[in-house]
């Protein structure tokens, strides 16, 4: 997956809102303020897994990015990179996020992030057949990664057949884990980034790369069958 980005980085981290429950329906009185907290995702690049980690023990149930996840030229790859690290970090919680992305420049980038929880809009789907589908076809853990000593191996199910790859060369390692932060792409070595390119395990927003398969938290199913 591949995005050209023009926008300026901002100089702030990305607003956001946590909530206490999970049901986007339910009214939120004002007299209740301890049922919506104002927060931020800090940028690509810091631990973001650590911030969802705080969310967690918070209480927080459902997380809103009030901004549009915009892959044409309306921010700087930095801070896709960022919120779509953020959707993964809650995916792969099991969380429920509330999400809208804008995939009108180029649509055919949605197949590599369906294992992200599909937003709730999705600009560029016209029909909203490629939104019906992503729904469909979505569960938690389609695409994930866990780490062994001296090894990281993925389970991959997004096509719906299982690719497991196992990663043990050093160099290979050493990329994984600067792309599972997100890092700028001239610190992967160019024929490693393109390697995991191919396999679809990386994608790049203008200048800024990112590990797509998220760690796994829980096993959904027993662990043979995931």
């Amino acid at each position: 997956m591949t995005a050209t980005i023009t926008g300026n980085p901002r100089t702030t981290t990305i607003p956001l809102i946590v909530w206490g429950h999970h049901d986007v329906d339910v009214p939120v009185p004002a007299v209740s303020p301890d049922l919506i907290i104002g927060d931020h995702i800090p940028p690509a690049g810091v631990a973001i897994a650590q911030r969802v980690d705080e969310w967690v023990r918070r209480g927080v149930r459902r997380v809103q990015l009030p901004e549009v996840v915009d892959l044409t030229s309306k921010y700087d790859g930095r801070d896709v990179v960022t919120m779509l690290m953020t959707v993964a970090e809650l995916t792969s919680r099991g969380m429920s996020v509330d999400w809208e992305l804008d995939l009108t420049a180029n649509m055919s980038t949605w197949v590599g992030i369906t294992h992200l929880a599909p937003p709730r809009v999705l600009h560029g789907d016209a029909d909203g057949t490629i939104l019906a589908q992503w729904r469909d076809a979505f569960y938690v853990d389609q695409c994930l990664y866990r780490h062994g000593p001296g090894f990281v191996q993925v389970r991959d199910r997004r096509d719906g057949t299982l690719r497991c790859i196992v990663i043990d060369d050093p160099a290979y390692l050493h990329a994984c884990t600067a792309l599972i932060q997100g890092c700028q792409t001239h610190e992967v070595p160019a024929d490693i980034l393109d390697d995991y390119l191919e396999e679809m395990l990386v994608a790049v927003v203008g200048a800024w790369a990112w590990w797509l398969p998220y760690r796994v938290r829980r096993w959904p199913d027993p662990s043979f069958a995931v």
